[in-house]
């Protein structure tokens, strides 16, 4: 190599550094269109402010024995809060470790439930509708429809609704009662494109019991009809608001309320109702919907089910997805998206403000700590591609990735070169430090650990072209967040 050569080589090596992919999973955006900042693959790392996070772990909560945990909800009647589940034709009281039968012999575990007037409300469709007050289990004294008719269960405006299967039209019961009549309301009148009443949400779009409580009937057709009011049986207390079409929804699980929106799961993404309702249109496609549209073969299967995490602000979409269960994740604070794996979550739950699951082996586990039951979790994550603001080729010579761990982390990188997929690199187990934080545990007792330790060693890697994305792998049992990644590459002339 010539004097010149060297000089100019030189002159035209140089780093570029750009941010952990905080915009998230973008299933949408063509590799060459996606952000910088988004990612084309993250599981197990969620976005969140200024950078990506291993997720948590899970332990091991309570064992009610045999397979199939197919309702996890609440009961929440001031001081008085329990964990519900139901598996193996049972009603259990999971609230600790020791499981506890409220009731069995049942059709159905595939429950849905409602708290009101310091009652929990179940029906599923095939049994009697029971009522549970923390201590006892009894059938619920509805008139008007015969037992075992609902398959749903909502509360608004402190009346009682529920609706049928097979059927557009919903039911509501007097004010504040729990027996009692229930009266029919002919939705069918109003439901333009057919189909059968699927779910009903209470949505609060402003905070406060004013005219902006909607009731939101969701319709298998994809229609959503929004009415105000508090009397469903009164001209002049009960309006309607809209009728929007939004798609197929995905089962009866299939809403959430998000602060003052309302997500709903359908075959085509994940919809913002706030959207629909302000523009009357469905908006731009979610970065999850590429995502969504290759599950089609799934969405007549159990456990699609969206459920809100406040403690950790996380929107959690569950589904099934082949012999597993996964979880499309949207970080309520920033609007990034990731994908959980490895955890075999049937149905979900917050309990004491606490997130549960109950899974696929009749257990119910904690979302916690930091492994998954014992095992470690692999977060798997690569970036979008990126040209560094330059069509130029480029030789790549090293990347580095600035992870902070509770200890040294030895993790695995391979490069994407010109959109071609790169491949899933191994990394070794970094396991917690057995030291104790600093200003956590007592002084003269226990060892001490750093407390957090930054990994950026560069790592050779090698290859040639103009877009580059790196794809990184961590096998974790400690806490771990992605800063950061940088390029040393030596910048070509013009083709």
């Amino acid at each position: 190599m010539s004097l010149y050569q060297a000089i100019k080589r030189k002159a035209n090596s140089r780093s570029f550094s750009v941010s952990a992919p905080v915009g998230g999973w973008n299933t949408r955006d063509s590799f060459a269109a996606m952000p910088p900042q988004d990612a084309v693959r993250l599981d197990n790392f969620i976005p969140t402010v200024g950078e990506c996070e291993l997720r948590k772990g899970y332990t091991e909560h309570c064992d009610p024995g045999g397979t199939n945990v197919d309702f996890l909800q609440e009961y929440n009647a001031g001081a008085n809060r329990q964990l519900i589940a139901a598996s193996n034709s049972n009603l259990w009281n999971v609230s600790t470790g020791t499981p506890s039968s409220i009731g069995s012999g049942f059709s159905s575990d595939q429950w849905e439930a409602v708290n009101f007037n310091g009652k929990f409300l179940l029906c599923n469709g095939a049994d009697n509708e029971k009522t549970w007050d923390g201590s006892s289990l009894t059938n619920t004294s509805w008139t008007g429809i015969t037992a075992g008719d609902f398959i749903g269960y909502g509360v608004f405006k402190n009346r009682v609704f529920g609706w049928k299967s097979s059927e557009q039209d919903f039911y509501y019961g007097e004010l504040n009662a729990i027996t009692g009549p229930m009266t029919k309301f002919p939705l069918s009148r109003v439901a333009r494109r057919g189909g059968n009443l699927i779910a009903f949400e209470s949505w609060t779009r402003d905070g406060g019991d004013g005219v902006d409580d909607l009731a939101v009937f969701v319709m298998s057709s994809g229609e959503v009809i929004i009415y105000q009011g508090s009397d469903p049986g009164s001209a002049d207390n009960w309006a309607l608001v809209g009728v929007f079409h939004i798609g197929a929804p995905i089962g009866i699980r299939c809403v959430e309320q998000v602060g003052g929106k309302l997500w709903i799961a359908t075959r085509d993404d994940y919809v913002d109702m706030e959207t629909v309702l302000a523009t009357g249109q469905l908006g731009v496609a979610s970065k999850l919907s590429g995502a969504v549209q290759l599950l089609q073969d799934e969405m007549g299967n159990f456990g699609w089910e969206a459920t809100l995490y406040k403690g950790g602000n996380l929107l959690i979409f569950n589904h099934p997805e082949g012999a597993h269960y996964r979880q499309h994740v949207i970080n309520t604070l920033t609007g990034g998206a990731c994908r959980f794996l490895g955890l075999e979550a049937r149905t979900w739950a917050t309990f004491n403000n606490e997130l549960y699951f109950g899974s696929t082996d009749g257990k119910v586990y904690q979302y916690e700590g930091k492994n998954d039951n014992g095992a470690a979790i692999v977060g798997d994550g690569q970036t979008a591609y990126t040209a560094f603001g330059t069509p130029q080729p480029k030789a790549l010579k090293a990347v580095r990735c600035s992870i902070r761990g509770e200890s040294t982390v030895s993790y695995g990188v391979d490069v994407g070169i010109d959109f071609a997929n790169a491949t899933q690199p191994t990394a070794e187990l970094a396991e917690a430090p057995t030291g104790s934080l600093w200003d956590v545990a007592l002084w003269d007792v226990a060892l001490w650990s750093s407390g957090s330790v930054m990994n950026n060693s560069w790592l050779v890697k090698g290859g040639r072209g103009q877009d580059l994305s790196v794809r990184l792998v961590v096998n974790a049992k400690q806490d771990i967040a992605w800063l950061r990644t940088d390029y040393r590459v030596e910048i070509g002339d013009n083709l």
